[in-house]
């Protein structure tokens, strides 16, 4: 016989708040016959069959459910409020790939907060390394995940080697065997040795000479170490976020994440990807592609828009006789983030300027991106030399003829491919969580798309266009529903 809501309510009182048509199943339990469950759909019994087991203890099986909620493969499409109160619930249960997800999440959701996570990242550890579950991990996969768990605990700086979890996972053989132990067991050498984690660089080496000007004020601040992003940790996590979200660009993913990984073996392991030309048709995904990027490794981002520049003195700085005269962009991004390796995109390369009275943008990113020049790089406006070297430079263009070789061989030039129809769906949710996102909404109170909206959308030619169609249908959505709100 079904178990009953009465056999079990004390569980269920331990467990998250039940999405709405979740909780409406569960109250038909008393229908012992099962017969109501033919009239629900294949995802919702999915995910009352996971639930039924989840209610009993099983923290595997609470996990995928989070794992559902989190995807979207649950009715009303993604919850990251529910996936992430369904992850607490299975690491609190026993669950490390629980607790890792959801640290990692915490994260992700507060960028700005070193602490974001930190609770959850020990339970991973703590989980991972008890001796009665520890069979769950004598697998490659296993193995990989405790990899990915540590790491990101070292990122946070929410471990050492005097933790005991790590201390008796860091023992284990399997672990001592994966590709990354080499590399974990750096970092925390490197904790255990009082290295300052706190990369930094002396971007000024000269004091400026204000003459009396004002503006010099906010720039004294370049003439102190500011700060240098490090290198992500766990790179193979961004890695993944790429692949899921951009899988049409896999090998520029791979590309990107190679040099990030190799660069966390330097004696400065802070964030620096090498000059790159994004090189592919307008509206594949080139730009949010580099704007994912930098918010993954949480470097500042800026970016230029060289179609129709006339003048680089934006880039260059201006003589200080000019009354608008001003440093750079890039100092100038210096001097506001207090970081000094930003990412900076210049958007559409082959449509700047050929004219050089005004100076070409095309002539200063040569400077900018010959690494001899960029240690002691001069600004027009501070006449002092500065320190450049570690800004990424990223650059897009739609075709390549206009733009002149010299600068092209500064440039590793990769083919942004166009997405293919198995990418449909992957670029419809990741538009619609970028519109909730824009609006500070949770994505559930957005509408759903109807058929006749999913059809119009598959006729758009590009991730651009699917984007912007999504927006204004949500938007349309958003004002009918409001309507219909007002008029009951």
């Amino acid at each position: 016989m079904l178990v009953t809501l009465s056999d079990v309510e004390d569980k269920i009182r331990d467990l998250p708040p039940l999405p709405s048509w979740l909780e409406a199943m569960v109250e038909k339990e008393s229908d012992d016959t099962m017969q109501w469950l033919e009239d629900e759909s294949i995802l919702a019994s999915s995910m009352y069959s996971l639930f039924r087991r989840a209610r009993q203890g099983n923290a595997e099986t609470a996990c995928i459910m989070a794992q559902r909620f989190e995807t979207g493969e649950v009715p009303g499409g993604p919850s990251i409020s529910d996936a992430m109160l369904w992850y607490e619930h299975a690491a609190q249960i026993g669950s490390a790939k629980a607790a890792y997800r959801l640290a990692v999440l915490q994260a992700w959701q507060s960028p700005k907060e070193p602490l974001a996570g930190f609770d959850m990242s020990l339970l991973a550890l703590q989980n991972i390394s008890n001796e009665g579950k520890s069979f769950r991990w004598r697998s490659e996969e296993g193995w990989s995940l405790a990899a990915k768990i540590v790491l990101h605990a070292l990122q946070k700086g929410v471990v050492n080697d005097g933790n005991e979890s790590l201390d008796k996972l860091m023992q284990m053989e399997g672990f001592r065997k994966h590709p990354d132990f080499d590399e974990i067991a750096a970092a925390i050498r490197k904790l255990s040795s009082g290295a300052d984690p706190n990369l930094n660089l002396q971007v000024l080496s000269t004091k400026i000479l204000d003459e009396g000007d004002f503006r010099a004020g906010i720039y004294r601040k370049l003439e102190k170490p500011i700060s240098l992003v490090p290198t992500p940790i766990d790179v193979s996590e961004i890695n993944t976020v790429l692949d899921t979200e951009f899988p049409w660009f896999a090998s520029i993913n791979a590309l990107v994440c190679r040099q990030l990984a190799a660069s966390q073996f330097g004696s400065k392991p802070a964030f620096k990807v090498r000059p790159l030309l994004l090189a592919g048709a307008p509206g594949v995904g080139k730009t949010t592609w580099v704007k994912r990027l930098a918010e993954l490794c949480e470097v500042p981002f800026r970016a230029i828009m060289a179609a129709g520049n006339n003048d680089v003195m934006f880039l260059r700085g201006t003589p200080r006789g000019w009354s608008s005269a001003r440093p750079g962009a890039v100092l100038q991004t210096m001097a506001t983030e207090l970081v000094a390796n930003p990412i900076f995109l210049v958007d559409e390369l082959e449509k700047s300027s050929p004219d050089s009275r005004n100076g070409r943008l095309w002539d200063v990113l040569l400077q900018l991106l010959e690494p001899s020049s960029t240690k002691t790089y001069l600004d027009e406006w501070l006449q002092v030399p500065a320190d450049l070297s570690w800004v990424s430079w990223i650059a897009t263009a739609n075709e390549l003829g206009n733009i002149p070789k010299p600068l092209l061989d500064r440039f590793t030039i990769v083919v942004a491919d166009p997405p293919g129809e198995e990418h449909f769906k992957t670029i419809v949710r990741s538009s619609i969580t970028r519109y909730a996102k824009e609006l500070g909404i949770d994505q559930r109170m957005l509408p759903q798309l109807t058929q006749e909206e999913v059809e119009v959308l598959q006729t758009c030619k590009s991730p651009r266009e699917i984007s912007r169609t999504v927006a204004l249908m949500m938007e349309k959505g958003l004002v009918s529903e409001y309507r219909q709100i007002q008029l009951n």
